[in-house]
């Protein structure tokens, strides 16, 4: 009976007891009979182990996003191949770790109908030197976090060009076409098909990636030498017109030519020089016009050929619709202009002929101030004083002046009388024959300095006083 007790007691400490590992060694199965008994000596317990709770690992997701959503875009992650959905998304999800990985970017270009996408740069990348670059470095996965691959897109533009009254132009004629996009990159476009040009861009500001649409403005189309646009004044967008139309510069000239001297029309043909040297030679019609079509704007020359006679050419800056009227001077001009110069030139002639013979028999009297060669001064012999006349006493009137005249003459003698007489009125008329404010002789000295050819001048009496 106490076996038994003591038996049960031992079986419930076992089972209260925590497991313990096998030990090497034969396995006992389970029989009928006496239970064998315990090994001498303590028992060894091991403790259970438990794990860390920051040592569980939990799950990092990495995503990958295209801007704009593009799907089937392909990326390797390591050597794991991620490819994007419809919403151009892909995700990778792994167990936290500290190692650093590599995502490559597999699809730079991606062609679609009526779309190109090229790759521009990465956004969440970490590392700012290879937001630009096809494969990240040192990627960790320590939390959920979105890398974003940016594109841009491009759209197919065509160019098509007409007049002022929309006639299309001749695409020969065109030599370059320059657009300029709204970053400043000059893009020449070809003259016929399409070509491929930016449409929107991302852009990385203020911590944010932004996409926006680019816009072009036509900067010149050059044709025989000259720029047919006025630049910046045409613009467009390539994500919303396909077919470009710009509109060009083309106009009219017209040419005609007229006499110098009697304006009629003249001229047989026309020489028009363009901006780039090439020479249109065409005929006059019988109106004297020559009218050219569809000429650029631009610096032009014109020469009209009329005969013999001389055409002046003109040059001018073509920028409108416009009429040149050449002067041409004919051989009629010419025996007219000659002969109003031969005129001129022996009327001249005449009359520079009649002064030296007027000047010839009429010499003037040198002029000779007192104290000087040639003038002498005599005194007046005293006389009894004589009432003068009417008109004032002391006055050099012409009734004094005869009188002197006389006096002059019976003193030189009749041999000298004329002359004598003119010696005395000198200095009695106008003594300096100038008055002050004078800057010449009076009517009056110019008659009485005029002498014979030959004669001696007259000696005068010197200045006369009046008592």
């Amino acid at each position: 009976m106490r076996r038994r007790t003591a038996a049960a007691v031992l079986v419930v400490a076992a089972c209260a007891l925590p497991a313990t590992p096998a030990r090497a060694g034969p396995v006992a199965s389970a029989r009928a009979g006496p239970v064998a008994p315990a090994p001498a000596g303590p028992v060894a317990l091991t403790a259970p182990r438990v794990p860390h709770p920051h040592a569980r690992q939990r799950p990092v997701t990495l995503t990958v996003q295209t801007v704009p959503p593009l799907p089937s875009v392909r990326f390797t992650l390591d050597r794991t191949t991620l490819v994007t959905d419809a919403q151009g998304r892909a995700r990778y999800t792994s167990d936290h770790d500290l190692t650093q990985h590599t995502l490559t970017l597999v699809d730079r270009s991606i062609d679609r109908p009526g779309r190109r996408y090229r790759f521009v740069r990465w956004n969440g990348q970490r590392d700012p030197g290879q937001a630009f670059r096809q494969v990240i470095v040192g990627l960790p996965l320590r939390a959920d976090h979105t890398v974003t691959a940016a594109f841009s897109v491009q759209y197919p533009v065509a160019a098509r060009f007409v007049d002022q009254q929309g006639q299309p132009v001749d695409l020969r004629r065109i030599s370059a076409i320059t657009v300029r996009s709204e970053t400043g990159q000059l893009l020449a476009l070809p003259r016929t098909g399409t070509t491929w040009l930016d449409g929107s861009v991302p852009s990385f500001r203020n911590s944010e990636l932004r996409t926006s649409e680019l816009s072009y403005s036509l900067q010149s189309v050059v044709a025989d030498g000259a720029n047919l646009v006025d630049a910046g004044k045409q613009r467009f967008r390539p994500a919303q017109t396909p077919v470009v139309t710009f509109t060009v510069q083309f106009h009219t000239l017209t040419v005609r030519a007229h006499d110098a001297l009697s304006g009629r029309p003249l001229g047989v043909r026309a020489k028009v020089t363009g901006p780039d040297g090439a020479a249109h030679v065409l005929p006059m019609q019988p109106d004297h016009r020559a009218t050219l079509d569809h000429l650029p704007r631009g610096h032009y020359r014109v020469d009209v050929t009329a005969g013999w006679a001389i055409a002046l050419g003109d040059e001018f800056d073509l920028s409108r619709t416009r009429t040149v009227d050449v002067v041409v001077i004919s051989a009629g001009d010419l025996v007219v202009i000659f002969g109003g110069l031969l005129f001129v030139a022996v009327a001249l002639w005449l009359i520079g002929r009649a002064r030296l013979l007027w000047a010839r028999f009429h010499q003037a009297v040198p002029f000779r101030k007192a104290g000087m060669p040639g003038h002498e001064t005599h005194a007046v012999p005293p006389g009894p004083r004589r009432r003068p006349r009417r008109g004032g006493g002391g006055q050099r009137g012409a009734g004094g002046a005869v009188r002197l005249a006389s006096r002059g003459a019976a003193v030189g003698g009749a041999a000298r009388g004329r002359h004598a007489a003119a010696g005395l009125l000198l200095p009695v008329v106008r003594p300096e024959f100038l008055e002050p404010g004078e800057d010449r002789p009076s009517a009056v000295g110019q008659v009485l300095q005029r002498r014979p050819r030959g004669d001696p001048p007259a000696r005068g009496l010197g200045k006369v006083r009046w008592h």
